[in-house]
């Protein structure tokens, strides 16, 4: 989260707020076809402001 909010603050977005979300079995089932994405990606609200 923090690279992320690091990218948003270089191209100039402040007051930046990151809430992960636990990424659901039905979504990793649906997109990972059985890779276990589940351990490598992470769902999330950003709210930023310009």
């Amino acid at each position: 989260m923090e690279k992320i909010k690091a990218i948003l603050e270089i191209v100039g977005f402040n007051n930046i707020d990151i809430n992960p979300k636990e990424v659901t079995d039905e979504y990793a089932k649906k997109w990972g076809h059985g890779l276990g994405i589940k351990e490598y990606i992470v769902s999330g609200d950003i709210l930023a402001y310009k």
